[in-house]
């Protein structure tokens, strides 16, 4: 997907809420974050980063977080990455990324726990794409409600 044309159209488009972009990072500062996070970004998510890292949506101070302010997580499923949160870090999305197939990745936000080290997970989408038009189309809680 040209990621360029994505925002052009949602400028153009009548949805709820707007997003503001912020300045994409160089290749080599997302490769030093990916080495520094032991992990590698899906092609869709290094275009949206070397294009935008991060937005900033206009409803309840929603925000894509740049990737160099990441943090990496764990639970007993296996490693996240925060990713996403709305009201200066009220409620986080979090990003996972397939073990074996880089292009392969879901955002989920955290629903309530199952045990002492593991939360469930209410999976959102499976493209960056997606989720910026979701946050569009219904707003944070569309992204952070539980439906």
């Amino acid at each position: 997907m040209d990621i360029s044309l994505f925002f052009d159209t949602l400028k153009l488009t009548d949805t709820k809420n707007k997003v503001e972009i912020k300045p994409g990072i160089s290749i080599g500062q997302l490769q030093e974050i990916e080495k520094k996070l032991d992990i590698q970004l899906p092609d869709d998510l290094i275009r949206f980063y070397t294009f935008s890292n991060g937005i900033e949506g206009d409803e309840l101070l929603f925000n894509i977080i740049p990737l160099n302010d990441i943090s990496k997580l764990e639970d007993n499923i296996g490693h996240y990455l925060e990713f996403a949160e709305y009201l200066i870090y009220s409620e986080m999305c979090f990003l996972e990324i397939d073990a074996l197939d880089k292009n392969k990745y879901r955002i989920f936000t955290q629903g309530a726990p199952v045990d002492s080290v593991q939360f469930q997970r209410h999976y959102k989408s499976n493209s960056i794409f997606d989720f910026i038009q979701l946050y569009c189309d219904k707003g944070t809680f569309g992204i952070f409600g539980d439906e």
